[in-house]
């Protein structure tokens, strides 16, 4: 596995994710895309889990040390020496700081970030044509990624809807 550390980011329907994909498909890195997490540790009902549920049935955002702490809990789960790419993280300054901080503290500093920007026209674009497998997550587009089979997973068959 690549010991590569990366943040890719940008607004959505930019590509992050499906670049952050297929870079850790090439890489053997891990993608890691907070909101995943964020559902994954409040599914689990982990301590950090249920904290941040809390905050989603309250529904306000879920505070910046919080998300940090979900982000900074699944590098820790990665075998050492293996690389990542967070996908759409952080989002704010103080999620930056303390992402950088914890990275630093535990052996892992970022490596590169990347910034995706496109115009408004062609966000809403993508937007409204992208799909997404409801069993793995794969990313389509109807446009110019679409799957082999209408609505049909390339990867497990599962099924592709309208995200």
């Amino acid at each position: 596995m690549a010991d590569k550390r990366l943040v890719f980011l940008g607004p959505p329907g930019s590509g992050k994710g499906t670049q952050a994909q297929r870079l850790c498909d090439r890489l053997g890195l891990t993608q890691l895309a907070s909101g995943d997490l964020l559902r994954r540790e409040v599914r689990e009902k982990s301590e950090i889990g249920l904290k941040a549920a809390s905050f989603m049935e309250a529904g306000v955002l879920v505070p910046d040390d919080v998300i940090t702490g979900i982000m900074l809990l699944a590098v820790g789960r990665l075998p050492a020496g293996s690389g990542f790419v967070l996908d759409g993280f952080p989002r704010t300054v103080p999620q930056a700081e303390a992402l950088e901080a914890g990275l630093k503290a535990s052996g892992r500093p970022l490596q590169a970030v990347i910034d995706f920007r496109l115009d408004d026209a062609e966000i809403i674009r993508r937007i409204i044509t992208r799909r997404v497998c409801i069993d793995c997550g794969a990313a389509y587009n109807t446009e110019f990624m679409p799957p082999k089979k209408a609505g049909v997973c390339d990867r497990c068959n599962g099924e592709v809807i309208q995200r």
